[in-house]
């Protein structure tokens, strides 16, 4: 177990305060400082508290919510586990959970492509990477990560947003119908030959 100090905590995420709080070190040292004088509080519980205060903070950013709540968890799992000797994988879940959102509101492009979820999974990690080959729907509630089979105290897992593909390897579209409801519509994949055919019939009808 490693000893805290809270230049530590800074050094390993100054960039999250930056984007969340807009901080630099001195802002969070006269942070630390004033909280001090109202009430005696180890460098240790400052950190932790003002990581749950940058969940709460991070809601103001509706357009990278998840991914900050993403950062801020992976940070909390490191924290207990590097100075607490406890499993981060709690912490970890929360992780996943939020990247999970990350890919459904943040990540999938404006197109007629259907999209789903990969996991990229810890090299070193032999139950993640039982799940490399594994697709989930792009709308799917919970993944499997972080689990007791996890062989990491932390998580180190990702997840990514791939384009769905057919049991041939084929891009897999959506079609909108006139009812409005979604349906699978696989391009048909026509040879060189068949299509000069198609066109050379096409040109037949056309010239009588």
């Amino acid at each position: 177990m490693k000893e805290f100090t809270l230049k530590r905590g800074w050094n390993r995420n100054k960039h999250l305060f930056k984007v969340v709080l807009g901080w630099d070190w001195a802002d969070l040292e006269t942070d630390y400082k004033s909280l001090k004088m109202k009430k005696d509080i180890s460098e240790k519980d400052y950190f932790w508290g003002l990581l749950n205060r940058m969940l709460v903070r991070s809601d103001d950013d509706t357009q990278n919510i998840h991914s900050l709540n993403k950062s801020i968890y992976l940070t909390m799992a490191w924290f207990v586990h590097w100075y607490e000797g406890k499993s981060g994988l709690p912490y970890s879940r929360l992780m996943i959970q939020a990247e999970i959102m990350d890919c459904k509101f943040g990540h999938i492009p404006n197109s007629h492509v259907m999209y789903e979820i990969a996991v990229i999974p810890d090299p070193e990690c032999t139950y993640a990477r039982s799940l490399k080959d594994t697709r989930y729907p792009i709308d799917v509630d919970d993944i499997p990560l972080a689990t007791n089979d996890c062989l990491r105290p932390v998580c180190r897992c990702c997840l990514s947003v791939v384009p769905k593909r057919d049991e041939n390897g084929r891009l897999v579209f959506k079609n909108r119908p006139s009812n409005g409801e979604l349906v699978t519509k696989v391009p048909e994949r026509i040879g060189f030959w068949a299509m000069v055919r198609k066109m050379l019939g096409k040109n037949n009808k056309t010239n009588p």
